[in-house]
């Protein structure tokens, strides 16, 4: 317990420390062209439509000069929702979207931790939580404010763990725990999901051959296929 415990509190520090930066400075960006510009418009006009009881807002009404655009049909729609969620309760809608932010680079590392204890010691567990969170990549997303991305980073280690486990103890709650993370990451970035779709398929491919089971590959390739499912609310209307 207390090196889980420790483990969370390293990981807080070193997200905190990635993401120094983007907790102090007023805004997301000094300039305009970066991402997040989109993605404060798009937050901002998805929390006021919860605000007036919209919970899913399909279509943004002020983008396009007031013409508007059904960006949320086209684009996942997660990280929008879960900003606007803690904006309800957090007046600032910059402060909401870094709540958010912030909780997704941590859950990045927490979700790495996860997965590496499956056959790592605790110490390269930890490192290698914190190598996911310092990982050029996701720092570069973070400053250019491809914000739904660096969010949709903390799915990835999660599928890989419930896909281990699966196979390795083919467990109800495992299988049923890779489904609702794979639909959280097409919901939280459709491109990282297309890409990761891959990684997943190959990773149950080895774990297939190595504990020789073609029944768990079966169930493994159900769950994915449930996970996708789950997600219907959104690529059906964008089909």
């Amino acid at each position: 317990m207390k090196k889980s415990v420790s483990s969370i509190l390293v990981l807080v520090f070193f997200a905190f420390i990635s993401i120094t930066s983007l907790l102090l400075y007023p805004e997301f960006a000094g300039r305009a062209e970066l991402d997040s510009i989109y993605h404060i418009n798009w937050a901002y006009q998805v929390s006021a439509a919860i605000k007036e009881g919209i919970l899913y807002p399909r279509w943004l009404s002020e983008s396009n000069n007031g013409y508007g655009s059904p960006t949320t049909i086209f684009y996942s729609p997660l990280f929008y929702l879960l900003t606007g969620l803690v904006n309800f309760y957090i007046p600032s809608l910059i402060v909401s979207l870094k709540v958010v932010t912030f909780t997704g680079f941590l859950l990045s590392g927490i979700s790495m931790y996860l997965f590496l204890k499956n056959f790592c010691s605790h110490t390269a567990s930890v490192a290698g939580g914190v190598a996911l969170q310092l990982m050029p990549f996701h720092l570069i997303n973070l400053w250019r404010g491809a914000l739904a991305e660096t969010f949709a980073f903390f799915w990835l280690p999660l599928i890989l763990h419930f896909t281990y486990n699966g196979f390795k103890e083919d467990k109800a709650y495992q299988w049923i725990g890779l489904s609702f993370s794979y639909a959280g990451l097409i919901l939280s970035h459709l491109v990282s999901a297309y890409i990761f779709s891959f990684v997943i398929a190959a990773y149950a491919i080895f774990l297939t051959i190595e504990e020789k089971s073609l029944c768990r590959s079966i169930k493994s390739i159900t769950a994915i296929s449930f996970g996708f499912s789950l997600s219907a609310i959104y690529f059906i209307p964008m089909i």
